[in-house]
């Protein structure tokens, strides 16, 4: 009894450290005290993995942090075209579709590790409806979901107080961003079109978050 008792706290031993490296590596970053943002951006491209293009002029947007790590934002694409006529989206009901103009949904972002001294964001879709956003083009509506997307905060520097914080989000190719991987997971954008394709965001002037006061991003080492 005494020699299965040994061998059972052994195997509980092991899978307890085996456990620890998964467990670092989901390692999240910190702002140093939770304050609202703005957000603004120049012109962004929205890619289907089957071809579809949807572009912007420019972005702007709020958000709110529910505590050092996590909050809520929406984001507002203004000068939305597709590719295919050159005609004006807009997202319903709240915007006509010649209006150019396409809010997402409330999403939920988590400051995260992407690396050693590389911080990053991910953007989650509403928690009640798991929708980032709906838009119509040429009459036809398309409801964007996914399990997220990821952006990399490249400015400021771990742990140096700026009143902004400049994101970039860049696609690797049409319908898959630069970075899709955390804790394992895959996050990525999907769209309701035939095969349900996924689709990549790309702001090549970069994204800022800006602030009232100088806040610093407060980063947990990784591997």
């Amino acid at each position: 009894m005494a020699k299965k008792t040994k061998l059972l706290t052994l195997a509980v031993v092991s899978a307890a450290m085996l456990a620890v490296p998964a467990l670092a590596s989901a390692q999240t970053a910190h702002i140093d005290v939770a304050e609202n943002f703005t957000i603004s951006g120049g012109a962004s491209t929205l890619n289907e993995t089957g071809g579809l293009t949807i572009t912007g002029s420019s972005i702007s947007g709020s958000g709110t942090f529910t505590n050092t790590t996590t909050g809520t934002l929406k984001m507002t694409t203004h000068g939305v075209t597709e590719s295919i006529f050159g005609t004006k989206c807009g997202t319903t009901p709240a915007h006509a579709e010649s209006s150019g103009t396409v809010t997402t949904t409330e999403l939920t972002f988590h400051l995260i590790m992407l690396g050693t001294n590389k911080p990053g964001i991910l953007l989650t879709p509403n928690g009640a409806t798991g929708v980032f956003y709906h838009t119509k083009c040429l009459g036809i509506e398309k409801t964007m979901t996914g399990s997220g997307l990821i952006g990399t905060i490249i400015a400021p520097a771990c742990g140096v107080a700026s009143k902004t914080a400049t994101v970039s989000i860049r696609k690797s190719s049409n319908g898959h961003q630069e970075h899709k991987l955390y804790t394992g997971v895959t996050y990525d954008l999907h769209t309701n079109s035939s095969g349900n394709p996924t689709a990549s965001l790309d702001i090549p002037g970069n994204m800022t978050l800006t602030f009232a006061n100088a806040r610093k991003i407060e980063c947990t080492h990784v591997a």
